[in-house]
């Protein structure tokens, strides 16, 4: 019922209920009929309304439930598809762990190969250490020898003359005996020189090497040089420096007897011939004759 259907009827009961007979009671009355048409009338409108309203929210709610069952669905699919990948990635990761595993397994091997060749190694190069070992050890003996007759030579006295020509025999034949020592020496390092120089130094003592045999022996210690000569017939000619004058030079067999000596000034004149015998002692001392004749 609309607003003109109740101002329509409100008319109509006024107009009924107006004349010259009507009574209080029929005004009353007819006011009391307009105001429940009127109020009729608003109860309808609210009633509509609120139907309307009504109507209006549940098609609201069922468009919003339409739209969460398909975000639902949606939710659903990518669910479907999160799972798939987890799967795939799940049977990815247990495939290059396995893969994983065998090369690890394979460099452990492999680093366990090297780990038992670098003992092996190891086992080698301390048996080699030994060996070397024993024959610095033997060299260093033949060494302190020569040492000692050099220093032997280097006296300058009367009496020590003979003592020190007899020094130098055994300094000569301790000389070859220290040559088969270094050659072991190298021998046991794994590299004997035998066509070239070289020179070793140990304890302030330098010595020359030419291919095979003994060149020189130098003592830094007190300014010494001894220096071989080999010759033609096997016989050793050895001349003692002392601050590079010649003061010594002795003519040896190949393995250090004593020949002949000659014993030089401090200015490196000759001045003493000796002649040693088959024990390589002094058979003959001679003093040597100058440029005028005279022996000094």
């Amino acid at each position: 019922m609309t607003w003109v259907t109740v101002v329509a009827l409100c008319f109509l009961l006024v107009a009924a209920n107006w004349g010259p007979t009507a009574t209080v009671h029929n005004l009353v009355a007819a006011v009391v009929g307009v105001g429940l048409a009127v109020v009729a009338g608003l109860l309808t409108q609210r009633a509509q309304k609120a139907a309307t309203d009504q109507a209006q929210a549940l098609a609201d709610l069922q468009g919003l439930l339409s739209r969460t069952q398909g975000n639902l669905s949606a939710l659903g699919t990518a669910l479907e598809t999160l799972r798939a990948d987890l799967t795939r990635a799940a049977e990815q990761h247990t495939t290059n762990l396995g893969h994983l595993s065998d090369e690890v397994g394979k460099r452990f091997e492999t680093v366990l190969g090297h780990q038992q060749e670098h003992d092996a190694l190891l086992k080698q190069i301390a048996t080699r250490t030994e060996t070397t070992a024993q024959a610095v050890g033997n060299f260093s003996a033949e060494l302190a020898k020569v040492r000692e007759g050099v220093e032997l030579i280097a006296q300058d006295t009367a009496e020590g003359v003979l003592a020190a020509h007899a020094a130098a025999a055994q300094s000569n034949g301790a000389v070859q005996v220290l040559t088969q020592a270094l050659l072991r020496l190298r021998q046991a390092a794994g590299d004997i020189p035998t066509n070239r120089e070289w020179t070793l130094e140990d304890s302030g003592v330098r010595q020359v090497f030419e291919p095979g045999r003994l060149k020189k022996v130098v003592d830094t210690a007190n300014a010494t040089e001894t220096v071989f000569e080999y010759q033609e017939d096997g016989t050793v000619t050895s001349q003692v420096l002392i601050a590079g004058v010649p003061r010594y030079r002795i003519h040896s067999t190949a393995l250090g007897a004593p020949l002949e000596g000659l014993l030089c000034g401090e200015d490196g004149t000759p001045e003493v011939r000796f002649e040693y015998d088959q024990m390589g002692q002094v058979a003959k001392r001679e003093r040597v004759a100058t440029k005028s004749g005279k022996a000094k």
